[in-house]
């Protein structure tokens, strides 16, 4: 697989293994990582833990796809945005969202296993679905928030 892959303005990398080209170029796309005191003044970088039912990359939903385990992601707050992360098999990749990419986050009721779910929408079309329990949807709805507020 490629180190890169291009979908408009969704794009994902494989970071598995520390290699700090694919870190910096992730980091060209949403910002440097928060210093300590930049990370408090913001409330903590991590986001709650949460279910990606769909990534809006047709090739990465392929891969989350061809396994039956629960794919779990989460997001960090960096500079200008935020990366989320999955694990799927024993790779780990990033995607990279600059703050302006995020048009907006939605709450969905009554979704899958879980029960509720969170959509972001994208400015140039497409989104990312999630699933999260009900006590972290708000918590989660929240976080994302603060990133399309900037």
């Amino acid at each position: 697989m490629e180190n890169i892959n291009d979908f408009g303005t969704m794009r994902y990398w494989n970071l598995t293994y520390n290699d700090p080209g694919r870190w910096a170029e992730v980091h060209a796309i949403s910002g440097a990582p928060l210093n300590f005191f930049q990370s408090i003044k913001a409330g903590g970088t991590g986001s709650p833990r949460a279910v990606l039912v769909k990534s809006g990359i047709p090739e990465l939903d392929e891969l989350l796809s061809a396994t039956s385990v629960i794919k779990y992601c989460n997001f960090e707050r960096t500079a200008n945005g935020m990366v989320m992360y999955v694990r799927v098999r024993l790779e780990m990749y990033g995607i990279p969202f600059r703050n302006y990419d995020l048009l907006r986050v939605e709450g969905l009721l009554a979704r899958g296993n879980v029960g509720f779910g969170v959509r972001l929408v994208l400015r140039e079309g497409g989104g990312v679905e999630l699933e999260v329990k009900q006590e972290h949807q708000k918590k989660l709805m929240a976080w994302l928030n603060r990133s399309v507020q900037g």
